[in-house]
């Protein structure tokens, strides 16, 4: 476990590293703000018809998680590190569960920004109580969900 958590704090200082990633993946959520409000709240009647015309900011969650994967896969072979990780014994399963778990780590951040900032802005907006548990539900298997499974595409 000890040894997980390791590879965990590698791959986190790995990213906090990265000059272009961490902007592109705070600037996700923002622009599903900007999508929403300006493109769709303003042009849609129905309270939840913007949602359904999301499907941009999802199509640009699932590019920067897979290019997020990707990154993170060539920071190891930059550094010449997956040789001599993978000559160890049992050390590619710590490897990939570590990228696994700063992918995740990542991903949730992500997920939670979003709908903390998306949240007051439904509620400002006057989607029903009853439609939240659905819009909820939506957003995690149209965004969260393609991001989480791009991003382990791209390990």
């Amino acid at each position: 476990m000890a040894s997980l958590s390791s590879c965990w704090r590698n791959e986190w200082r790995l990213f906090r590293r990265s000059r272009w990633l961490p902007v592109a993946l705070a600037i996700l959520p923002v622009m599903a703000v900007i999508y929403q409000f300006i493109m769709v709240m303003m042009e849609h009647e129905h309270p939840t018809g913007w949602i359904s015309l999301s499907m941009h900011v999802s199509l640009v969650g699932m590019l920067v998680f897979l290019l997020f994967g990707l990154t993170m896969a060539w920071q190891e072979q930059r550094a010449c590190c997956d040789d001599v990780m993978y000559a160890l014994p049992g050390s590619a399963l710590l490897l990939t569960g570590g990228k696994s778990i700063a992918l995740l780590a990542v991903w949730g951040l992500t997920s939670g920004i979003t709908i903390v900032i998306l949240s007051p802005l439904t509620w400002i907006q006057g989607i029903p109580l009853v439609l939240y548990r659905d819009y909820y539900l939506f957003m995690l298997m149209y965004w969260f969900l393609p991001w989480l499974i791009c991003g382990m595409m791209g390990l």
